[in-house]
């Protein structure tokens, strides 16, 4: 088996306050979980690019994509992150068919994805006539085609009812164990959490801490 592997260690900025967090991941789901506000996203962010941390490092698979003191920044393009944004940023001049193939063409996981997302009635819908939980499920199954060395889902099932949710994070758990691919899930449902994972962290007094399962 490859070994797929995120490590991060940044101070970045929540609301004009620093926030440090550490964290490695190998070939697992790890799930951040707390309430809005407290710097999940900015997290995700941070490795996805979108923003930069005020300092630190972060890697994927050994390389380094940011670094701070040697002033190395690779372009978010160039990352190969899977990323369910939790605002969904879908194309809203695209279908839902045209929204899951933009970064990838992969028929046998496109096919899987329809079929586990319910999505086969409205694969030629435009993305405004569709649903708050429609568009989250576009929204993470679009970020699962494909081959990303990474997946980070913010509230990826927010919307989504709950029959369907837990098939959804089956799905999430299989591929990721067979694809060996690091998953980081930011979460405000503690059961949404725990069934993913036994790594959760929170973030309490700007630090990134992992949380005692207390069942």
């Amino acid at each position: 088996m490859i070994k797929s592997n995120l490590k991060f260690k940044i101070e970045t900025e929540v609301d004009k306050l620093s926030l440090n967090a550490s964290l490695e991941i190998n070939n697992e789901i790890v799930c951040i979980f707390g309430p809005s506000g407290s710097g999940k996203t900015t997290i995700l962010n941070n490795i996805a690019g979108i923003i930069n941390p005020k300092k630190g490092k972060i890697s994927i698979n050994n390389n380094c994509i940011f670094d701070h003191k040697n002033k190395i920044n690779t372009p978010i393009r160039q990352r190969n992150i899977g990323y369910a944004f939790q605002d969904e940023r879908l194309f809203s001049h695209m279908n839902v068919i045209k929204n899951l193939t933009f970064k990838s063409k992969d028929q046998i996981l496109l096919k899987k994805i329809i079929n586990i997302f319910n999505l086969e009635n409205i694969l030629y819908r435009k993305i405004k006539n569709l649903s708050g939980g429609e568009k989250k499920r576009i929204s993470l199954g679009r970020s699962l085609i494909g081959n990303p060395s990474i997946l980070l889902l913010d509230e990826p099932l927010s919307g989504v009812d709950e029959e369907r949710k837990f098939i959804i994070l089956n799905f999430i758990k299989n591929l990721s164990l067979k694809k060996s691919i690091p998953v980081l899930y930011v979460t405000h449902n503690m059961n949404e959490a725990k069934y993913l994972s036994e790594k959760i962290f929170e973030i309490k007094n700007s630090i990134l801490i992992k949380r005692k399962i207390i069942d």
